[in-house]
């Protein structure tokens, strides 16, 4: 009310109880208002990356001893000036190129553990050198905790990943949470079955905890879905391929039918909003021309099979249309191609015209924020 906020399409809050008793307060001033989304069902969305830091924190405690000793030696090498001029004069020794420093990791946020574990591996042989210098004062992790440590960090990237996707306050990042969660599911099955029994066991444990949030679809948003198929690389086909991969099929075929039936109800209730200024699917197509047959000159006779084949060509266009809804259309039309620097925000501004009440739904759908890291951070005193 303060803002001036007439329609509130989501809100991105993490697990806390109080979050749950705000939400439900919002949902009973909200759902009965004109302009509340599908009566404020799909309100709530729960914060990914606060999901995924259980999901890791859980793995992590079966760590300990390695991450402890690997954290004793970056606390040693940063306690003064003098040690860590001792270190770097043995990176030189070593001749190792590498110009990361290592860095002390906050025990509490995984991810900085996972970048101390990172920066520290390259210098196995600097720290065997340090403690041959410090004698008793130093001990350096083994040989058998640097293999653990390295096993560790290719293990936890692609979480660090999905961090870093969920967190990003510079690109859309609903349109990235569902290829994200078939990763890191995949990543935990595999390393379920490794013949490490320290990684299968860490492995295991989190996907207890991953499932606790993101197996069933009920603790998934299905708008997030949606916003999958709002990318025009994937659509529904990249949904269903995807889903069939990661899952039962009979569950995949619930996923599929749920998320269509809710883009259309999407689409219904954003052309209620249009009013008499909504668009009807024959806006939408090519409009058709009839050809001239006066004031043609000699020398455009022989174009004038190529222009009527034109006209036909934009008559079967509007006809085919007229047997299909905007979503239909969008979802048969052919995928785009996989580029790595595609932008789907200007690929919707571009075929706005084309599809012109689904791309106010996409406009929204991928405005969802999935993470509540950046404004937490805009909120620091850090």
């Amino acid at each position: 009310m303060e803002w001036g906020i007439n329609i509130l399409f989501s809100i991105t809050v993490d697990n806390a109880t109080n979050n749950d008793a705000m939400l439900k307060f919002m949902i009973k001033r909200l759902k009965n208002k004109h302009y509340s989304i599908l009566g404020c069902k799909f309100l709530h969305v729960q914060c990914a990356a606060h999901i995924l830091n259980l999901v890791v924190t859980e793995g992590l405690k079966g760590l300990g001893a390695c991450v402890s000793t690997i954290r004793n030696v970056v606390k040693f090498v940063r306690s003064s000036p003098a040690r860590m001029a001792k270190f770097k004069s043995c990176i030189e020794l070593e001749k190792i190129t590498c110009t990361k420093m290592v860095c002390l990791d906050v025990q509490t946020r995984w991810n900085s553990t996972y970048l101390m574990l990172s920066s520290v591996e390259k210098y196995e042989k600097v720290f065997a050198l340090l403690e041959e210098d410090e004698g008793k004062h130093f001990v350096a992790p083994s040989s058998i905790e640097w293999e653990t440590a390295r096993l560790f960090v290719r293990f936890l990237k692609s979480f660090y990943d999905a961090t870093l996707k969920f967190s990003s306050s510079k690109n859309v990042t609903s349109n990235s949470y569902f290829i994200q969660l078939c990763i890191i599911q995949n990543t935990l099955n595999d390393s379920i079955c490794s013949d490490n029994p320290i990684l299968s066991s860490m492995s295991f444990d989190m996907k207890t905890k991953y499932d606790k949030y993101w197996e069933t679809v009920e603790r998934i948003n299905l708008l997030l879905y949606v916003a999958f198929v709002l990318g025009p690389r994937y659509k529904m086909k990249g949904l269903v391929f995807w889903l069939r991969r990661c899952n039962e099929a009979d569950w995949a075929k619930f996923i599929e039918e749920s998320v269509d039936a809710l883009l259309n109800r999407l689409w219904d209730q954003y052309n209620l909003f249009h009013g008499e200024d909504g668009l009807s699917n024959s806006d939408v197509g090519i409009q058709s021309s009839t050809p001239t047959f006066s004031n043609v000159d000699d020398e455009d006779l022989e174009d004038q099979d190529v222009k009527y084949l034109k006209v036909f060509s934009q008559h079967q266009e509007e006809t085919e249309s007229e047997y299909k809804s905007e979503v239909e259309r969008y979802l048969s039309d052919r995928c785009e191609a996989a580029t790595q620097d595609f932008n789907i925000l200007l690929w919707w501004k571009v075929n706005a015209s084309k599809y012109p009440i689904l791309a106010e739904v996409a406009r929204d759908v991928l405005a969802i924020p999935i993470s509540t890291v950046a404004s937490e951070s805009a909120f620091s005193n850090r």
